[in-house]
């Protein structure tokens, strides 16, 4: 997928449009010891997000002896960036593309936020055919992302290549 194409699509979801200040994209990076394959796509895949003006944050996997390998802190990361981003004033709107609820509890305190400050308002990506478990509407609105929506932000490059 191509985030910057996702967040200008995003962007102008909507009853208003919004200019972008931030794009950002939190996942995991494997062990170049253990997944030299996965770890090299990967790293590429993080230079075109950069060259693209996207913020990457990427931290390791974990392994653990017998369990396929997991992300771990990525999203009390995004979830400490939205919140102290919105204390900071630095955005109207956070959109949040994530399945994950584990990030509610930040959605939450973005929640009391607006209801102090007036901002920020929030959505998050429901892709069509997917469930979802962010917010809890309609105090959260979904921006659905649909086939052909998904067709426009593909990425076709083969990074492990």
């Amino acid at each position: 997928m191509d985030l910057a194409k996702l967040a200008r699509l995003l962007a102008g979801k909507g009853a208003a449009s919004f200019d972008l200040t931030f794009v950002g994209v939190y996942c995991g990076l494997a062990d170049p010891r253990l997944a030299p394959k996965t770890n090299s796509a990967r790293m590429k895949q993080i230079r075109a997000w950069e060259r693209a003006g996207v913020t990457v944050f990427a931290r390791p996997l974990q392994y653990l002896r017998g369990l396929p390998p997991r992300e771990k802190g990525v999203d009390v990361k995004l979830a400490i960036d939205i919140v102290m981003k919105a204390i900071e004033d630095v955005y109207d709107l956070a959109i949040i593309a994530s399945c994950d609820s584990d990030l509610n509890p930040a959605i939450d305190a973005l929640l009391e936020l607006r209801d102090l400050n007036g901002k920020p308002d929030i959505a998050v990506i429901a892709w069509e055919g997917r469930k979802h478990n962010l917010g809890r509407p309609p105090a959260v609105p979904f921006r659905w992302i649909g086939k052909l929506d998904y067709r426009a932000i593909q990425d076709p490059t083969d990074y492990n290549r």
